[in-house]
């Protein structure tokens, strides 16, 4: 007898079928969930620890001078990068210095900037007293103008001789 499947269940059996099917998938995914988010931890902490690994291999290239040649072009765009953000970074900090008030005018007390040449308050001739400000020479790796007496670069990292150039 080959009957088909349709003719030897009963309709009204194969709900139970298809209830029963569907608990089975509800529960193998309640132990897949688990699993899958230990998977996202792990790759979690491997990343970590790969990004560990390039850090003090950065570290050992910039600060020791080792060399090792696979990774001299992602050591030389990662010099450029650090260079472009210290830069930005540098810039930025000029801008928020131009717009902050660091003094106080000597007659009424209002706030000032680096720009202001009169008091907005009562007038003042403003006079701010200039900074001493420290020699500047260049980074011998990265060229940035650093002060002479910097042990390491601020933009590379490296330690510097500083050039007499400036």
């Amino acid at each position: 007898m080959n009957k088909k499947y349709d003719e030897i269940i009963p309709a009204l059996e194969r709900p139970q079928t298809v209830k029963l099917q569907a608990s089975v998938e509800e529960n193998t995914e309640k132990e897949i969930t688990p699993l899958q988010e230990t998977a996202e931890k792990l790759r979690e902490e491997r990343l970590g620890l790969i990004i560990q690994i390039g850090n003090e291999l950065h570290k050992k290239m910039r600060l020791q001078g080792i060399v090792e040649p696979e990774f001299t072009e992602y050591f030389h765009r990662i010099e450029e990068l650090d260079k472009e953000i210290y830069i930005t970074i540098k810039n930025e900090e000029r801008l928020r210095m131009n717009s902050l008030y660091l003094y106080n005018c000597t007659e009424c007390g209002s706030k000032l900037t680096l720009h202001d040449k009169f008091c907005g308050s009562c007038g003042t001739s403003v006079l701010i007293p200039e900074k001493n400000l420290e020699e500047l020479g260049s980074c011998t790796n990265c060229e940035e103008e650093i002060p002479h007496s910097a042990i390491f670069c601020p933009c590379c990292g490296r330690k510097t001789a500083v050039s007499q150039e400036s």
